[in-house]
This record gives C-alpha cells, structure tokens and sequence, in this order.
C-alpha cells in the first residue's frame, strides 16, 4: 500500500475516515489472507491497517460517527481521551469576540484579531449563542477557525499528531512519495474554516520528516450542493453553506495558484508557504449534472462520503501518476481543479443469499461423498466398500447431523433432505427414504444390509 495520511477536518472529515479505515482495514485482510491462507487471522498486523497508513480526524464536536455494513455491523473511530484517531479543538470564544467588539482585540488576541475584524466579530450575538464551538461551529466557518487557534495557543496536541503520523509512515516508505490527503467540506463552520490551517500546518512540519520535495497534499473538498438532500427541508440553511463554498474556495484559488504566505498561530509557531497550498485538489459535489451516477439525491453519508473513501482507497492501494493532472494545472494557472468519478455496483442480496447457499450446499455435498469409484463388476470390491460404510463412513455421517440439526444453520439442518432430493442413493442416511426402484441407477444392485451402502 502506497504510504500515505489521511486527515479529516469537521463532520464530513469524520465520516470519510471512518469508512475510510474500515475500508482500508478490509483491503489489509484480503491481502493477509492471500499471502498466508487461513493462518493470517491468526497474525497481530489482522483486523488492522496496514503500517504505511496512519488517518485521523480533527473536530469541534466529538460526537462518534457510526458506520453499519449491510449485516448491521457497526464500525466507528477512537474517541476516547487518548485516542490517535480523533483530535479535538473545540474552544470558548465569548471572551475573543467580545474583545474583538469592544475594539481591545489587537491588544488581547493580536493573532486572531489579524484576520477577524471588529464588523464581523460584531455581526455575533454572543447572548444568543453557545458559549463554545464543543457540539459544533453552527456552520460559522468564522468560529471554527477561531477554535483552531485558541486551541493551537492552549496546547499543540494536533502539531504532534501531525508530526506523528509522520515519523510513522516514514519508516516504511522506502524512497516512495508520501501521499497527504485533507478532506473537508466547505459547506460547515469547522471544515470551511480550517481545511486551509490543517493543510498549512502539514507544510510546516512534513518537510522536518520527508524533505521538501517527498510528499504530496492532496485536498478532497465537498462543495455544498452535495447536501442538497439535507438542506431541501431547511429554509436558509442552503444560502449559508453558499455562502460558506464561495468565501473558501476563493481563499484556496488564491492559495493553491498562488505562494509566500504566512499563517502565524502562535508566538512560536508559524505556517510559511513557499508552495501551492495542494499538490491536486479535487472538487467533490456528489452531482454529475445528468451524466453518469447522481449521488446528490442520497443523504451525504450513504454516496458521497463512502465515494471518497473508496477513491482514496483506489489511490493507496494502487500506484497513482499525477504528472498528468499537474500538466493540466499548469496550463491552467489561473486554477485548475479535478473531480472524482463513481461506480455504483448493485447486487440483489436475496438472489446472491440464495445462489451462493446453492454453492455451499453443492460444496458440503462433494466433501461428503466417501469412498471411491468401484468397477461393477468388481463384486469383491463392493462387498468390501459396503463393509467399510457399513462400519464407520454412514454412523459417523449420521452423527455429523445429529449433533448439528439442534444449533446450526438452516442451510445443514437442509443438507438431508437435500440428498435425497439430488437422487443420490449412495448418500442416502439410514432413517430417510431411499430412492425408489425407478429411481435407482439401472444396473446396480441393491445392499443386502439397509445400513450398507456402495461407493461409486
């Protein structure tokens, strides 16, 4: 697997790494099981990812998501207090805002004041509003920026996360790329408003790991029209997340076409961009206009989310080429954006239940059938296969379904009544009904011993 990070910013974040790691761990198994049989469940790396990936997640809100398969089984990320999964920046802004209204903001939190000015931090009613981000930013990308930062001068748990996941996958990348995937919405408060710092701090602490010139940030960017399903029913709710899109990606065209920038967070740490914000960034709405697969009618979680997991799935378990898409994003210097495409596979879970119980039955059939082929007229030889069956082959397969029929599945509760439906004389347990005389394969002749049956 192709040596990568994956970090998820806000609620849309979540999700994707959380299918994502299922995913991923999923795909480790298969390839364990390929290379050592039945024996791979057995090994310590089982049920786990692979050691050149490491995924986290970066939120205001630590609320789990969780992801249930078809058989309900649900799956979800760490979030416990000590987790490597999930990194929580919610934060108490009241006292920034209120600062930043009464016009001291430059003098009590010049960092923050830099960007937030005095009219919009005014635009906030702060008796109206939570008095922190934990729970969510309320699709105000403005506080989820602002929780990054108080966060970031309080403590730097996120920059050693980063660092890391760093140091972890460099020790098995050999002379690979490291592939750094952000993906985030920009249609919320915490996406929109730190997908860009969580891409810059990756730029100030990567180069300490892998050199300047050993790793890629690839940006996963859902646009806000992917959540018409949600919003259909929700007023003015769509005209924010517009208005959130518009305001980020004009900030990222400026910082992906553009360089020399400077984010300072705190007095000791500072982002310092001498290159393009991301390497590739894609552009995710889950719509296609009318071509191809519509994801924009599913609620995010159940199209989009699972897409992306699965593309970036695609890109770490195969080689990727991106001097392809970076040609295009030369000729287009004015910003030049790329798009996943999806292929939606759909099975008929009763048809596939019901064709593959006929495949196991047929497999449980051959690997009961005893004995070996004997010649007709090879009488001795039938004599003493019948004897053999008499002995321990029929008592030993009776037993087999007298110690089953009470606790195990439907299917082997079936498999007797299926061998005499199938016409198999020569599996017929004592007790059922055997064929008939019309029924039984002309030419041979029947055992004295009821008990007895001849092999074939």
């Amino acid at each position: 697997m192709n040596p990568s990070i994956v970090i998820g910013a806000g609620g849309t974040g979540k999700w994707v790494v959380t299918y994502l790691k299922r995913a991923a761990i999923r795909h480790h198994n298969e390839e364990l099981i390929r290379r050592h049989g039945d024996a791979a469940r057995q090994r310590t790396e089982f049920d786990q990812l692979p050691s050149g990936l490491d995924l986290f997640a970066v939120d205001v809100d630590a609320d789990p998501v969780v992801v249930a398969d078809a058989w309900c089984e649900k799956f979800q990320l760490d979030y416990g207090r000590d987790s490597q999964e999930f990194s929580l920046i919610s934060s108490g802004y009241r006292t920034v805002l209120d600062s930043i209204q009464r016009g001291t903001g430059r003098q009590d939190f010049p960092l923050i004041a830099n960007w937030l000015s005095q009219d919009d931090a005014r635009c906030y009613k702060l008796n109206a509003m939570d008095p922190s981000t934990l729970g969510g930013a309320g699709q105000l990308r403005q506080l989820g920026r602002l929780s990054l930062f108080l966060r970031l001068q309080s403590d730097l748990a996120l920059p050693h996360r980063i660092s890391q996941a760093c140091r972890k996958v460099a020790g098995s990348r050999g002379d690979a790329k490291v592939s750094i995937f952000i993906v985030g919405s920009v249609a919320g408060g915490t996406g929109s408003g730190t997908l860009i710092d969580i891409a810059a701090l990756v730029h100030t602490l990567a180069p300490e790991v892998f050199g300047h010139d050993n790793y890629e940030v690839i940006g996963l960017v859902v646009l806000p029209t992917t959540f018409v399903s949600v919003t259909v029913m929700a007023g003015d709710e769509m005209v924010r997340m517009q208005a959130n899109g518009y305001a980020a990606l004009r900030e990222l065209m400026r910082l992906t076409t553009g360089d020399n920038y400077e984010i300072r967070y705190t007095e000791n740490l500072a982002a310092k961009l001498s290159q393009p914000l991301f390497s590739i960034l894609y552009l995710v709405e889950g719509s296609k206009r009318g071509q191809g697969l519509d994801l924009s009618h599913l609620l995010p979680h159940k199209g989009t989310y699972p897409a992306i997991a699965d593309a970036i799935l695609l890109h770490l378990a195969h080689p990727v080429d991106y001097k392809q898409i970076k040609t295009s994003k030369g000729e287009h210097p004015e910003g030049a954006y790329s798009t996943l495409g999806t292929t939606l596979f759909i099975f008929s879970a009763e048809e596939m239940i019901l064709e593959f119980g006929h495949v196991l039955t047929r497999s449980v059939l051959e690997a009961l059938r005893w004995g070996r082929h004997m010649d007709d007229n090879d009488r001795p030889g039938q004599e003493a296969a019948e004897r053999d069956a008499a002995a321990w082959a029929l008592p030993r397969r009776r037993a087999f379904f007298d110690d089953t029929a009470g606790s195990s599945t439907a299917l082997l509760r079936w498999i007797p009544a299926v061998l005499s439906a199938q016409r198999k004389p020569q599996l017929n347990t004592p007790g059922h009904d055997g064929p008939t005389p019309a029924e039984r394969p002309e030419g041979r002749p029947i055992p004295a011993d009821p008990k007895a049956q001849r092999s074939r």
